[in-house]
C-alpha cells in the first residue's frame, strides 16, 4: 500500500471515529446510556473509552463523560494534524466532521464535569493542553 492510500485510510479512520464518539456522547447525554454502551464495545482499545465504560457500568457518568470528553479533544487535534495534500472530498468530509463535532461542542460546552482532585496535576495540565489545542482547530473551521 503506498503512502497516499495510507494517509487516506488513517484519514477515514480518525473521522469514523471522532463521528461514533459524537455520537455515542450525544446518547449518553440524551439519557441513552445502553445505546452509548453498545457503540463504545467497538472501540475498548482505546483506555479512556475503557475507562468511560468501568465508569458508566458503576453509574459514575460525570467522570465518564470527562473521560470521553478528553478522547474527544484528542481525536479532534489527530483530525487537525491530517495534512492539506488529501483529496479534496476527503478534506471536505473531514472539515465537515469537524464541524458537526464543533456544534456539539456549541451545544455541550467542554468542562469538567467531575470533581478531579484525585488527578495528579501533571495530567490536569495536560488535559488542558489537549482540550485548548482541540478548541483552537475547532474555532479555525469555517462556518458553512
Amino acid at each position: 500500500m503506498n503512502e497516499e492510500m495510507r494517509l487516506q485510510l488513517s484519514a477515514i479512520s480518525a473521522r469514523t471515529r471522532a463521528d461514533v464518539l459524537r455520537i455515542s456522547l450525544r446518547f449518553l447525554r440524551n439519557g441513552r446510556r445502553d445505546l452509548a454502551l453498545e457503540l463504545f464495545e467497538g472501540d475498548l482499545e482505546c483506555p479512556n473509552v475503557a475507562k468511560a465504560v468501568e465508569y458508566l457500568k458503576r453509574r459514575q457518568r460525570p467522570l465518564a463523560l470527562a473521560a470521553l470528553e478528553t478522547e474527544l479533544d484528542q481525536r479532534i487535534v489527530d483530525l487537525g494534524a491530517l495534512p492539506e495534500s488529501l483529496e479534496a472530498r476527503l478534506r471536505e468530509k473531514l472539515t465537515a466532521c469537524l464541524r458537526e463535532v464543533r456544534d456539539y461542542r456549541r451545544e455541550n460546552p467542554r468542562r469538567f464535569e467531575a470533581d478531579l482532585g484525585y488527578f495528579d496535576k501533571e495530567s490536569l495540565v495536560k488535559t488542558r493542553a489537549l482540550w485548548d489545542q482541540a478548541e483552537k482547530i475547532l474555532n479555525q473551521i469555517p462556518e458553512t
